[in-house]
């Protein structure tokens, strides 16, 4: 059943919630608002909305984040990045909406934030890639007490401790970066020039606290990147991990696309390249299940979407059209399945985040954005 919601101005970014207690959980990012949408297999219901006042650029979800479908009591946590460089934490417990600013000034970033995560498989630390060459690592619960400044929270809240930032300077623009469910400590980013980087950003600081020093486990670098004049001229670049496998990992740049096998890298070769979207990708993603897919967007009109299934790497790619030019497809993103609980209450180990419904034949679950409307479908069914 395909699902939609208007939105008072034009969505930006689309992500949804991958932890086990809230699958069912989207944020979309507006020009001045972040709302959370809880997308049920017959409808889309509003939970909150955060006004804040500039665009959006990106969008983490809390591992702490619950839904009401889990529990009678859901607690909304997220964080995300707006065009004034500020980052905001954003909670909902019960009618209570808090938004916590910071980021802002000299700790914070210069440019914009192209993506951000929370990592170390808590809520406790945010990692936020930037165009100022910068990764910062945000210490949500720091034990310096420094006041917090320029609260939008639309009510009085109890007083926080500013995050603590651990900058880590890269030789380029950062475009996208990523954690994974299967581990605390590393860390997926790729740079406007073609490289991606395995990071270990839990190792010790040394005094020059560089790429280096944080012990890149692997560097990757997509030659197509590196001679193609689109990707440069865009600026553009997109990576992305499989939720269910920590061993691949794939790219866009420019009009082509990745996949490596980082366990059998074979000199660093990738394991599967295609052409993709004449004119760049604005966004690559992988679903997870039985047979893994990998979707991207086109940088530019009309609004479509390109999937292409690992099962057949050769063949062509199945194209949805979501709609007409001058309309185009500005983020996108896989839901995950909110699978039954079983007799102790805790979900079937392996099936929590699962994108495709195997036992229906139906192919991935996905949220698009299109002009003002979010549209969420199921890929293959009619």
């Amino acid at each position: 059943m395909d699902l939609r919601e208007e939105f008072p101005s034009g969505i930006l970014v689309v992500e949804a919630a991958h932890h086990a207690d809230a699958l069912d959980l989207l944020a979309v990012g507006t020009s001045d608002a972040v709302y959370v949408i809880q997308a049920t297999p017959n409808h889309l219901t509003r939970l909150a909305t955060f006004h804040l006042g500039a665009q959006v650029c990106a969008i983490s979800f809390s591992p702490q984040t619950v839904s009401p479908t889990v529990s009678s009591e859901p607690i909304l946590e997220l964080v995300c990045a707006t065009s004034d460089f500020g980052l905001h934490l954003l909670s909902k417990e019960g009618s209570e909406e808090t938004i916590f600013d910071f980021g802002g000034g000299l700790t914070g970033h210069h440019a914009s934030v192209s993506a951000l995560t929370f990592c170390g498989g808590a809520e406790r630390y945010v990692a936020s890639a930037s165009a100022d060459h910068m990764l910062i690592i945000w210490d949500l619960s720091p034990q310096l007490d420094i006041p917090s400044t320029f609260s939008t929270s639309p009510s009085p809240s109890p007083a926080r401790n500013q995050p603590t930032a651990y900058p880590i300077p890269f030789p380029h623009p950062l475009t996208a970066l990523s954690s994974h469910p299967r581990s605390d400590k590393d860390l997926l980013i790729s740079d406007s020039r073609g490289t991606l980087y395995l990071l270990d950003w839990r190792s010790e600081r040394g005094a020059t606290d560089t790429i280096l020093s944080r012990r890149a486990t692997l560097s990757l670098t997509f030659p197509r990147a590196l001679a193609s004049p689109d990707a440069h001229a865009t600026g553009a670049g997109s990576a992305a991990w499989a939720r269910d496998n920590m061993d691949l990992v794939c790219a866009a740049y420019g009009g082509s696309f990745a996949v490596w096998d980082v366990s059998e890298l074979k000199g660093g070769a990738p394991v599967w390249t295609a052409e993709a979207c004449k004119g760049g990708v604005r966004r690559i993603r992988f679903a997870s299940g039985a047979v893994p897919y990998i979707a991207l967007v086109p940088l530019r009109a009309p609004a479509e979407l390109h999937i292409h299934s690992a099962a057949f790497p050769g063949a062509a790619p199945a194209v949805l059209t979501l709609g007409r030019a001058p309309l185009r497809v500005t983020d996108f993103d896989f839901v995950d399945e909110m699978r039954p609980q079983g007799d102790d209450g805790e979900m079937v180990d392996g099936e929590e985040r699962r994108s495709v419904d195997v036992a229906s034949g139906r192919g991935p679950r996905v949220a698009a954005a299109v002009g003002r409307s979010l549209l969420v479908f199921w890929v293959g069914e009619e």
